[in-house]
């Protein structure tokens, strides 16, 4: 036996014999060995589409689960205070004290920047102070590039007028 390790054993077409010409197949007692059938390119490629699902899957639900969890709420802090700096100009500095983004129950991303201050530059006075400024905004809009604010709430504002 430890002669033909190695081989390469090959078999002709008309070697192949059906299994139930066989002799075991003949006995009283039958053993039916089930083969299944070959694999086929629409079995292949569905599970190719089945594997490419499940990875788009755990992918959506990681990012579910990061955003719930607040996994991006120090990132988003600092590019909410950078923006807001952006958008009120030269004269004004503000500070953002927390951010948060969560889903809320509609499945729209709603971001939530808390402790919002307005300082004017020269003077150092408080132009504004805000509690809690929530907006909700759509992600599929957020997908195609765009930014879409379905809902905006504001919460303890107070405006120094003087």
């Amino acid at each position: 036996m430890s002669e033909i390790r190695g081989e390469k054993v090959s078999f002709g077409w008309k070697e192949i014999t059906p299994l139930h010409t066989l002799p075991s197949a003949q006995a009283e007692d039958p053993i039916i060995v089930h083969c299944p059938p070959p694999r086929t390119r629409g079995r292949r490629i569905g599970r190719i589409v089945i594997a490419l699902l499940l990875l788009v899957l755990v992918a959506v639900g990681s990012a579910f689960v990061a955003i719930e969890g607040g996994a991006v709420d120090g990132t988003l802090s600092a590019r909410a205070n950078e923006a807001l700096n952006n958008a009120i100009g030269p004269r004004y500095t503000a500070t953002v004290g927390s951010a948060a983004i969560r889903f809320d129950s509609d499945f729209r991303l709603a971001v939530e920047a808390r402790d919002v201050h307005i300082v004017e530059r020269s003077s150092g006075q408080h132009l504004t102070r805000t509690a809690a400024l929530r907006m909700a905004v759509d992600p599929l809009a957020l997908i195609g590039g765009r930014i879409s604010i379905r809902h905006m709430e504001a919460d303890g504002i107070q405006l120094d007028t003087g």
